[in-house]
């Protein structure tokens, strides 16, 4: 993991907002700026120094595993912190010109107010959102290929589960083989719990399985994805069982031509609010605006949604190394929903489709 890149970036930031310090405590952040996948710890950063606070249970594999860091014994209340920054570069009980960034959207107010108490008499406490977030909507050559690998796997393992659906199967069922086709891969597992939604359940996007049965007749919608190695994927197809009704075929290719559509639209530097809205409007001229009751797509890595997030308030930008989703649906209560969702990499030259399973 290339996280002598990802430290001097994060570096260069901090110079941005002002920073001599930054405190990170989201896990996924962590493990993305230090390679430390650990459940319980927390790092931090100046700009000659690097630091992982973490229990026994890490501290020989964090030792091991990150050479230029300085490990050391996580304790309650930040006291541990407080005395490392009582030693770090000229920082003193009434040195208050140290400001130490943490991430506002990470750390309860109870977690705030204990982090003030031990250290708010040494630094500066400065809330930042989105810093690391925001470095990790980007993605470097390592996270693409794991990526596409992960991305691999999914498209193998729904195109067999599409496959073998047919009448008299039950939603329970379908998940069930979602979960054996993936513990006999190379996937480390699944990369959320997933959805699948027969007939009238369809209308619901986040659909949790049930034992209701496949009927003919039924449209099948079914998202999943699995986790490689830390990086996640997320698919989405709906099928229908038996001979297509006319409706199903009219929704399905509206769904289908505002992916498109929005794909066309897509260049670097554009906004998650401008590609929502493409899809928006044109499903709004066929009259099914009222029935897209979801964003468009979000960014997809270690975390299954993050930056950069396709949604009509979003103002994240769509650049060079953005892994994202476009997943437009049209959900009708009482008939049912059809999605269909692909992860795609932002090139020069506009978005290339990672997921290759038919549509």
């Amino acid at each position: 993991m290339n996280t002598k890149n990802r430290l001097n970036n994060l570096r260069r930031e901090m110079v941005n907002f002002s920073i001599k310090g930054f405190l990170i405590t989201s896990n996924k952040n962590c493990q993305y700026i230090s390679g430390f996948s650990g459940s319980n710890g927390y790092i931090f950063v100046t700009q000659y120094e690097s630091y992982l606070f973490t229990d026994s249970r890490y501290i020989s594999t964090a030792l091991i595993q990150m050479d230029d860091w300085i490990v050391l014994p996580i304790s309650r209340n930040y006291s541990c912190l407080a005395e490392t920054l009582s030693k770090v570069n000229g920082i003193s009980q009434i040195d208050n010109d140290f400001t130490l960034g943490f991430e506002s959207a990470h750390i309860s107010f109870e977690e705030y107010t204990k982090l003030k108490n031990e250290i708010g008499d040494i630094v500066s406490l400065e809330p930042i959102s989105s810093l690391v977030e925001s470095m990790r909507s980007i993605k470097d050559l390592e996270e693409l290929t794991l990526l596409n690998d992960s991305v691999k796997l999914a498209d193998s393992i729904i195109q067999e589960v599409l496959s073998n659906i047919k009448p008299g199967i039950s939603e329970v069922e379908i998940s069930h083989m979602i979960d054996s086709l993936v513990v006999n891969s190379s996937a480390d597992g699944t990369a959320f719990p997933s959805i699948v939604a027969t007939g009238l359940n369809s209308a619901s996007p986040h659909h949790a399985p049930t034992d209701e049965k496949v009927k003919t007749g039924d449209s099948v919608l079914v998202d999943m994805g699995v986790l490689y190695k830390g990086y996640r994927s997320d698919i989405s197809r709906t099928i229908f069982v038996g001979k297509m009704e006319q409706k199903f075929s009219e929704i399905y290719s509206i769904v289908l031509e505002a992916q498109m559509i929005t794909c066309r639209a897509a260049i670097p530097g554009i906004t998650g609010q401008y590609l929502d809205k493409t899809a928006r409007e044109f499903i709004i001229s066929k009259g099914y605006g009222d029935y897209f009751i979801h964003g468009l797509g979000h960014g997809v890595g270690l975390d299954i949604h993050e930056k950069p997030m396709i949604v009509s308030s979003s103002q994240d930008i769509l650049d060079v190394g953005s892994v994202f989703t476009l997943e437009p649906g049209i959900y009708i209560p009482d008939w049912g929903g059809v999605r269909i969702e692909d992860i795609f990499i932002m090139e020069e030259n506009g978005p290339n489709r990672l997921s290759r399973a038919p549509k």
